[in-house]
């Protein structure tokens, strides 16, 4: 748990600091403890959490596709930056599609991990610190789920090195 309570503050003073613009609130240190008593409290996990929201259908989706959702419901403390279907949506034509498809399930889950965190590892937290450090990722609504926290951003993340062209055929 300490080294939750470290990532949050991490990201609360990230999110202050580059000016990412939120639109619902963020959560500050003093949210910390009530917010890992919520974990206790929430009923469902995360892969739940994802799979029941009207906004994260194309995720939930893709999710099942690459075998996921399993990883989603394991016991830890975890953060999910979930992109909302409209997130999805302003990917490339066909870049979605193409992602589904069996051939390109690698490519699907590198993509799909680099959104979930893992508070107890020190490389996924330093990943979320520089996604945030650039600024321009929008967070909304969160969500509490027994496992962690889901934070629906309005865009997909998109892992350094990834071939989008080559997935699109180009």
């Amino acid at each position: 748990m300490k080294s939750l309570f470290s990532f949050l503050l991490l990201l609360a003073a990230t999110i202050f600091s580059t000016g990412l613009h939120a639109q619902e609130e963020v959560p500050t240190p003093t949210d910390v403890e009530p917010q890992e008593e919520a974990y206790a409290e929430a009923e469902q996990t995360i892969g739940q959490t994802v799979g029941q929201n009207a906004q994260t259908t194309t995720l939930s989706t893709a999710l099942n596709s690459a075998g996921m959702t399993a990883d989603l419901d394991a016991d830890g403390s975890f953060i999910l930056l979930a992109p909302t279907d409209a997130a999805f949506a302003a990917l490339p034509d066909g870049l979605v599609d193409a992602l589904l498809l069996p051939e390109n399930s690698e490519s699907l889950t590198a993509l799909l991990s680099y959104h979930f965190i893992n508070s107890a590892d020190p490389e996924s937290s330093d990943t979320m610190s520089r996604v945030l450090e650039e600024g321009q990722v929008n967070v909304g609504e969160n969500l509490t789920a027994s496992n962690g926290v889901v934070y629906l951003i309005d865009q997909v993340l998109i892992p350094e090195g990834f071939d989008v062209e080559a997935l699109l055929g180009e």
